[in-house]
């Protein structure tokens, strides 16, 4: 048998855009993910728009972002990214959960995470992107 610890579940995965473009990461995301600096994240979009993100395996995947810290705060410098993609994060901050996703392991070179965008009005997931994909 396998023991379901609170741990697993206590805390949510998230992401956030910061109004200067970069995706930073909380500092309980942080360690679950095993981030430091230098860690390598790809970034991807399948047909129906939706984001994910993958923490590389390679040490050299010349498509994937590396971690920077900053204090205590890690992040990476997505603003051409999400420029590119028409997110418009300036003057506000755009928080996405992140649900593990195995099944685009193997495809993304990583472990992969679905970016689910959060609702800002209800603190709760945005109904397009709310689906459980693990």
């Amino acid at each position: 048998m396998k023991i379901l610890s609170v741990k697993q579940f206590s805390n949510r995965l998230k992401a956030t855009i910061q109004a200067t473009g970069r995706l930073n990461f909380s500092d309980d995301t942080a360690k679950i993910l095993g981030l430091k600096e230098g860690t390598l994240i790809k970034f991807a979009m399948d047909d129906d728009d939706a984001l994910y993100m993958a923490l590389s395996f390679s040490d050299c995947d010349e498509d994937a972002f590396r971690v920077r810290k900053s204090g205590v705060y890690h992040y990476v410098p997505t603003n051409l990214l999400f420029d590119a993609l028409g997110i418009d994060y300036r003057g506000k901050a755009i928080t996405y959960d992140l649900v593990r996703n195995q099944s685009k392991d193997a495809e993304l070179g990583g472990m992969s995470f679905r970016m689910n965008l959060r609702d800002p009005r209800s603190g709760g997931e945005n109904e397009k992107n709310s689906e459980d994909m693990t």
